[in-house]
């Protein structure tokens, strides 16, 4: 059929249907078709790409910040760096995000959408947008102590379970094959799964990533119930959202006397002198060191 208007940066369809019983004031306007993303793929060495296939999720990331429907921002406002050594690790991992937009939203809630079929969140550094994925970390790249924690500022909490809480999740997700909205139980082993809260997934077609997915979500809330906060100085600055850090603090059971601030060093670097005395048992004992930026040095084993 011919064009007769314009309508903006949207996807015209003209579909001609036989005029069957099947045909209804409902069915007439829902049908599916199988599309293929095309986006731009950014590489250190060669810059953007032309439109390429991709169910990366990654690339529809950058697409909603730099299109001519979204607020058409410029590279320097995107970590570009390190999104494509994320969306190398995804390619491996097949984690593919494959959803269409069909409402308005803001851009933040868009990439957000976006940013949470890999278990990952939008963040500003400064000026320059990037994603931060909730991986197991093993560096610690921070330290915290009675030097750099304000007085009186410590707090733990602990959320108790309530007899109301969910036992389980029942994850709605679009199939790949079928194309229909399906369904995938998720409960952790000595629970009943009698209680489950509803979920829907976005951009995720695959049932087996459906269920990590599902179970990922339900071992968040059943099992991180502590919750730490304090307030420090400028060192606050310096960290950022999922950096694995140290807490040395009396709350946990580690004596304030265990430690102190370094105020002289020999000439061989090997013997610290500190603001107080420390109570060593000799028993293996090791030092961690907080630098200046809270990174810590060590284990240094110590006598």
């Amino acid at each position: 059929l011919p064009n007769v208007g314009t309508y903006g940066a949207v996807t015209m369809l003209a579909v001609s249907a036989r005029a069957t019983s099947n045909l209804n004031d409902q069915s007439k306007r829902k049908f599916n078709f199988r599309g293929t993303r095309k986006l731009p793929i950014w590489t250190s060495g060669a810059g953007w790409s032309a439109p390429t296939a991709t169910r990366n999720p990654i690339w529809a990331f950058c697409d909603i910040f730099r299109s001519n429907y979204g607020p058409q921002l410029a590279d320097k406002y995107l970590h570009l760096e390190s999104l494509a050594l994320i969306a190398a690790q995804l390619e491996i991992e097949e984690k593919w995000f494959d959803w269409v937009y069909d409402t308005k939203q803001t851009v933040w809630a868009a990439a957000r959408t976006c940013a949470s079929s890999f278990r990952a969140i939008p963040l500003l550094d400064g000026s320059r947008i990037y994603v931060q994925e909730d991986r197991p970390k093993t560096v610690v790249q921070h330290l915290f102590n009675a030097e750099n924690i304000v007085k009186d500022s410590f707090s733990l909490e602990t959320s108790l379970a309530k007899t109301e809480d969910y036992d389980g999740i029942s994850v709605e997700y679009t199939d790949y094959n079928s194309w229909k909205v399906e369904t995938v139980e998720c409960v952790l082993p000595g629970s009943l799964g009698i209680n489950l809260e509803t979920v829907t997934l976005a951009g995720v077609t695959s049932r087996d990533r459906a269920y990590r997915e599902g179970m990922y979500q339900l071992s968040v809330k059943l099992k991180q119930r502590q919750q730490v906060s304090f307030r420090t100085g400028v060192e606050g600055f310096i960290a950022t959202h999922s950096d694995l850090i140290k807490i040395k603090h009396d709350t946990f059971g580690i004596d304030s006397t265990y430690g102190g601030t370094i105020i002289g060093v020999s000439p061989d670097r090997l013997t610290l002198e500190l603001n107080q005395s420390v109570a060593l048992t000799g028993d293996g004992e090791i030092l961690l060191v907080r630098g200046k930026d809270t990174t810590p040095y060590g284990p240094y084993g110590v006598t």
